[in-house]
């Protein structure tokens, strides 16, 4: 069963001059990479910018070990929520060939197929404009089983949605295949992806992990751990008792992210800010003259 989700447009007043500025202040990805991401923001992970006011998403301790003992929780308190992860990705629709994320449901809302995450990108779909949000949710590509791990992939044969109707074509009524799309539009230019629980899901606390995306033949996974809690040190002079181990005197555990501040992402989103307003002033200066 469909579920509604949340269709956010944006309207470039100039989408190439969008996608020049993004071209140089978001590299793209170019090295294949396993990457633990220990706090959101980190890693090139950020709050999507489409949250509900109040709703932010957390890395917890999963219900049960997955990938490892963490994921991303996404909670909601009403079906008008929208909760979810984003980064920029600019690359080419067409480059993209594979993927896959994790996802976690608890069955409480008694609508599981509502409730994984879904995977989102954000794309102008003729390369310098008609902005659109794919869509690939769970429950269209396979089966939703709550309180265990499942693993959806992308692939040309998953089934996707988009949220711009202009024309018809793979909306949320009719999807279609990500291989149809591709074809129907060749020059799609993507420009962010999200991880997401959307509107129309009732109160509940989803999960997702192992997000992981091939673009070119390379592969980049994303593994949402909590750093491990440094170990306390012994204080100076301190003897372990008879038979007993004495702790560590440093540090044993480091997190592994997110090192150093990564602020591409809040340059991607407070460009698409900037042109969404200057957009919005434009169609106002017209209307009043």
């Amino acid at each position: 069963m469909a579920t509604r989700r949340s269709d956010r447009r944006v309207r470039a007043a100039s989408a190439g001059v969008v996608l020049g500025i993004l071209a140089l202040a978001v590299p793209s990805l170019v090295a294949a990479a396993d990457i633990t991401v220990s706090a959101i923001p980190g890693a090139g992970w950020i709050q999507a910018p489409d949250n509900t006011a109040g709703r932010t998403a957390v890395i917890a301790t999963s219900p049960v070990a997955g990938l490892g003992t963490s994921s991303v929780k996404l909670t909601t308190t009403a079906n008008t929520d929208f909760v979810g992860i984003g980064r920029p990705i600019v690359q080419p629709l067409s480059d993209v060939t594979a993927g896959s994320w994790m996802t976690y449901v608890t069955g409480d809302t008694g609508n599981p197929t509502a409730e994984p995450a879904a995977l989102k990108f954000g794309m102008n779909r003729l390369g310098a404009s008609e902005f659109t949000t794919l869509v690939v949710e769970r429950f269209r590509n396979g089966t939703v089983t709550p309180g265990t791990w499942q693993t959806t992939t992308l692939s040309g044969t998953s089934v996707v949605w988009q949220s711009n109707q202009t024309g018809a074509f793979c909306v949320q009524a009719t999807p279609c295949t990500l291989a149809e799309f591709k074809t129907q539009y060749p020059n799609a230019l993507l420009i962010g992806l999200q991880v997401a629980v959307g509107t129309g899901t009732l109160a509940t606390s989803s999960y997702t992990d192992g997000v992981s995306l091939t673009i070119d033949d390379v592969t980049d996974t994303w593994n949402f751990e909590l750093a491990a809690a440094p170990a306390t040190p012994s204080p100076p002079g301190a003897t372990a008792p008879p038979g007993a181990t004495a702790p560590p005197t440093d540090f044993t555990a480091v997190a592994t992210e997110p090192g150093r501040f990564d602020a591409r992402p809040f340059i991607f989103f407070s460009v698409i800010s900037l042109i969404a307003l200057l957009s919005i002033s434009m169609r106002r200066s017209r209307h009043s003259d």
